[in-house]
């Protein structure tokens, strides 16, 4: 018998942009938990690890605070342009295929539509046609 117990306690997006590091976390049922922004610097998987860090006595999904260890149930996706150079997170996913998902899963939707997504460092239109 299969258990309904969720794999994961929480989910840790970070979107690495050349201007920007956007870190949101999300429980299982995907209610937002936290969201943090900080400016993308060198070097940068520190930089990443301290902005899902975050301050002390913050939700945090490293075991220390100096660690990279992720901690047991907390799941880390990174996507963006620096989502390639970050060697803790578990999975990498392209832009296009996070605003994709992002939308189907949010809105549900059935019919063509389209994402724009105006960037630090370039832009995207993703056109899409459920037919």
């Amino acid at each position: 018998m299969m258990s309904n117990t969720p794999k994961y306690e929480v989910y840790w997006g970070v979107d690495c942009g050349s201007s920007e590091i956007k870190v949101v976390a999300l429980d299982p049922d995907g209610r937002l938990l936290l969201k943090r922004k900080q400016k993308t610097l060198f070097p940068l998987q520190d930089h990443v690890r301290r902005a899902l860090a975050g301050e002390n006595g913050d939700l945090s999904p490293f075991t220390t605070a100096d660690s990279t260890e992720i901690k047991p149930g907390h799941k880390i996706v990174a996507t963006g342009y620096g989502r390639k150079y970050i060697g803790f997170v578990d999975d990498a996913l392209t832009e296009i295929k996070a605003h994709f998902i992002g939308v189907q899963d949010q809105l549900h939707l059935d019919q063509a539509y389209s994402i724009i997504d105006i960037g630090g460092q370039d832009s995207k239109i993703i056109a899409v046609d459920h037919s």
